[in-house]
């Protein structure tokens, strides 16, 4: 993470899965760049923001809303001793029309750029033209890094006045890819879906999670539901968390709580 240090300004690319969300975060704060300001992590959505705020503090050993925090809408958890902000891009950028130069932060870490949301890519600007006014008044050096999952870094290193880019190579965790073939009799991708899932459930050890990706509301409550009626075929049952934006906070959290004991969570 020397690379961070050395400029003012840097690109990282990696893949889903690689930690660099969690990790990078951490690095900053162990090479001294949260003194008299924080770290700033910004997120396009409030789940993650809170979740990797849990994660990050559990990693550095500290309760929640000590070393590492969180700001999303209506809600906040930090203290005087903060030094790691998860937050938004949203609540940054209405940060910026309070403080345009960001006094509060020395550095800014934009995750999922690759996203280019609306929000991620005006908050790019603002981050742009804060840490040239920043050094234009002599104030403390703002540092940028721009994370991204996909190799857009020539894009962002040159709004960055060709910033350096760094790869951040393999994941966290090995990954394997395996193709399941649908059932020639019904194409639903909800049945499949549960077909699946069943399958893997009577396969793999029962101690096995499934992270399934559905496309809505709907969806995501019916394969719920379903799952629960068949945990009567299944001897060790199956714990379905729905998972989606518009739930409640304490709802989104329950994804991340260890399930009941004579559960397995799916």
């Amino acid at each position: 993470m020397n690379v961070i240090h050395r400029n003012e300004t840097v690109v990282l690319i990696g893949e889903t899965g690689c930690g660099k969300s969690t990790q990078v975060s951490q690095f900053c704060v162990r090479m001294g760049h949260a003194e008299n300001g924080f770290v700033g992590v910004t997120q396009p959505r409030r789940l993650a923001a809170v979740s990797l705020a849990h994660r990050v503090a559990w990693e550095m050993k500290s309760t929640l809303g000590q070393k590492v925090g969180y700001r999303v809408r209506f809600e906040k958890e930090m203290s005087e001793s903060t030094k790691i902000v998860y937050l938004t891009d949203g609540i940054l950028l209405r940060e910026a029309i309070h403080d345009p130069l960001l006094k509060a932060y020395n550095t800014v870490i934009v995750d999922e750029a690759h996203e280019r949301s609306l929000n991620t890519d005006i908050l790019l600007n603002i981050l742009r033209l804060c840490q040239r006014q920043r050094k234009e008044s002599n104030l403390r050096l703002l540092r940028i890094v721009i994370m991204s999952a996909t190799l857009e870094a020539k894009l962002f290193s040159t709004y960055f006045n060709n910033a350096p880019v760094y790869v951040i190579r393999g994941w966290t965790f090995p990954v394997e890819i395996f193709h399941a073939e649908l059932n020639p009799e019904n194409a639903d991708y909800v049945y499949n879906t549960l077909v699946c899932i069943k399958d893997l459930h009577q396969e793999e050890p029962i101690s096995d999670h499934f992270l399934v990706f559905l496309t809505g509301r709907e969806e995501i409550e019916t394969v719920a539901r379903k799952l629960r009626e068949l945990n009567k075929h299944f001897t060790a049952p199956i714990y379905p968390v729905p998972l989606f934006a518009a739930m409640s906070a304490t709802s989104q959290m329950k994804a991340f709580e260890p399930p009941p004991e004579v559960c397995f969570w799916k």
